[in-house]
């Protein structure tokens, strides 16, 4: 039995290719974009690429991509509320930077 050239478009696909589009539009791209400071226009593009990384995470991935896909978007939405920074990633580095830089700095100055 062969199958018709239309049904080989609506197959889902079974390689990595989907989690790498996915998690590039999704974690990558938000951060790239928070990093170029574009401001308003920034965070719209940031959040719409987040978004449409969801949809091609339920177009052509599984459930655990989508799921992923749709985590770290509400992520990406908190940390746009929260920081004003539309990546999680950068908010993650936001938060370290916060905690992290007084004992560093306090440490680096009485080791030296």
């Amino acid at each position: 039995m062969t199958q018709s050239p239309n049904m080989i478009l609506f197959n889902r696909s079974r390689t990595r290719q989907p989690a790498y589009n996915v998690s590039g539009l999704v974690l990558i791209v938000p951060l790239m974009i928070s990093l170029t400071n574009l401001g308003g226009t920034g965070v719209v593009l940031a959040i719409a690429s987040s978004a449409w990384g969801v949809w091609v995470a339920a177009r052509h991935g599984n459930r655990r991509l989508t799921v992923m896909a749709v985590v770290a978007t509400l992520l990406n939405l908190v940390s746009t509320v929260m920081l004003s920074t539309p990546s999680i990633l950068m908010a993650l580095g936001y938060i370290a930077w916060f905690y992290a830089y007084p004992a560093l700095s306090e440490w680096l100055y009485w080791r030296g």
